[in-house]
Formats: C-alpha cells, sequence, structure tokens
C-alpha cells in the first residue's frame, strides 16, 4: 500500500508511473537502518523508498530510483485506484487516455472536452492553481497509452523554439501515422497557440527528418476548457 499521506510522494509517484526517475540519496538506510529509524519522521520519504526498493518495486542505481518494469508498473497504476485518496483521478485519465487518443485522432472536440471536465478539470480547477505545470500533467496522463504508438517528446528543441509537447508515431504507425504538436496555454487564446506552432515552424525538423516525404493533409484544433488552452496540430506524412 502506497503511503500518499508523506509529503511529496504524491507527485513522485505520479513521476515514476510517467517513466521518469527520481534523484534522491538511499544509500544510508539499508534493511538494518530502516529497523533503527523507523519511526524517524525527518527520514520518512527515503524510508519509504528504501522498504520498497528491498521488497523490489523500486530499483535504486546510480542515486535514483524508478520502477524496474511493465509489469510493476501496472501494479502501481492500480494503487492509484484509492477511492479514498484524491490520486483516483489520475487512475481514471489512465483507464481513458485510449479513447482520447481515438477521439484525438478523430479531432472530435466535442467528446475530448467531455472526457477532459469529466475526468478532472472540475477538480483541478478547485484544488490547485491550473499552470502551465499541471496543464502538462494533465495531457501526459490524458494521452497516458499512446505511448505504446507514439514517442513523445516534451519541451523538445524544434525548429526556433522548444514544442511543449510532441507525438511522433513509431512501429507499424511510422509511415502514415500522424504526427501531433501540442501546445499549452493559460490565460491566453487557442488562436495564439496555434500562431505560435506556426512561428516557431516545430514541424519543419520533423519534416526533414523523415526525408520531406509528400506531405498528405494537416489540421489543427482547440480545446477551451475552462481557462486552459491545449492546442492540437496535426501533419500526415
Amino acid at each position: 500500500m502506497i503511503n500518499y499521506d508523506i509529503v511529496g510522494v504524491k507527485e513522485d509517484i505520479l513521476e515514476l508511473i510517467n517513466g521518469n526517475e527520481i534523484e534522491i540519496q538511499l544509500e544510508n538506510y539499508g534493511v538494518e537502518d530502516i529497523r533503527k529509524v523507523s519511526e524517524e519522521e525527518e527520514h520518512v520519504k527515503e524510508i519509504f523508498y528504501s522498504k520498497m526498493v528491498t521488497f523490489g518495486y523500486l530499483t535504486y542505481y546510480n542515486g535514483k530510483i524508478s520502477i524496474p518494469n511493465k509489469e510493476l508498473k501496472e501494479e502501481f497504476i492500480k494503487a492509484l485506484n484509492d477511492k479514498e485518496s484524491d490520486m483516483q483521478y489520475f487512475y481514471n485519465m489512465i483507464k481513458n487516455s485510449d479513447e482520447m487518443l481515438e477521439v484525438t485522432l478523430h479531432k472530435n472536440v466535442k467528446r475530448m472536452c467531455e472526457i477532459l471536465d469529466k475526468l478532472h478539470m472540475e477538480k483541478i480547477i478547485i484544488e490547485d492553481k491550473l499552470d502551465h505545470g499541471n496543464l502538462k500533467r494533465v495531457m501526459d496522463y490524458s494521452y497516458f497509452n499512446a505511448r505504446t504508438k507514439y514517442d513523445i517528446e516534451e519541451e523538445s528543441p524544434r525548429g526556433h523554439g522548444r514544442a511543449d509537447i510532441i507525438f511522433l508515431p513509431k512501429g507499424k504507425n511510422k509511415v502514415n501515422g500522424e504526427i501531433i504538436i501540442i501546445e499549452l496555454k493559460v490565460n491566453s487564446t487557442a488562436k495564439e497557440a496555434i500562431n505560435q506552432i506556426h512561428q516557431k515552424k516545430y514541424y519543419n525538423e520533423i519534416s526533414n527528418q523523415r526525408q520531406n516525404q509528400e506531405l498528405k493533409g494537416k489540421g489543427a484544433m482547440n480545446l477551451k476548457l475552462r481557462g486552459a488552452i491545449p492546442s492540437l496540430f496535426f501533419k500526415r506524412f
């Protein structure tokens, strides 16, 4: 059972599930040390992660912890489904991420907004400041399962700037799949987001990398979510 009451654990677990590593020093928290200081409040997070490493739920290497395999990642995702925890809405986002990708590719803006609004937008507005970081996390988990079909880059140097999020088709989708560029704006307009994508030319380098294949189609759409604007731009090669 993950103890979400420990300060910082909620954020760490979400980062780990998202495939990231967390820097933390656990060298002084071996099995014997854990027994000696199990009640020590100051190092409760280190003790907690040391236990998870000891029991094989996490890997610790070079000062960083991570989830070691896909099977354990699934267990971490299941652990989010706790009705007594506010982490359940992240679980719901992940479980609805297949549909979210499908309706995105069909450019069904109405359904996309319905999914986002129903799952978590109301909760985030109530409890959190909807800044760029929170909006990015919303996108990360709303499209969580898209990783099976896309390589997802974040804050990647592209064109004349850094694109917030880019979905690059991989595997069987690589030839005819659509590239998706997401630009995130708060307290701005959808038009400004789309204009930035064009002004910064985030897609030019991608076109060159794909050997200047013929451009078959493109499109753009915007979602208006209570002051937050995720704008999505599509290019099909």
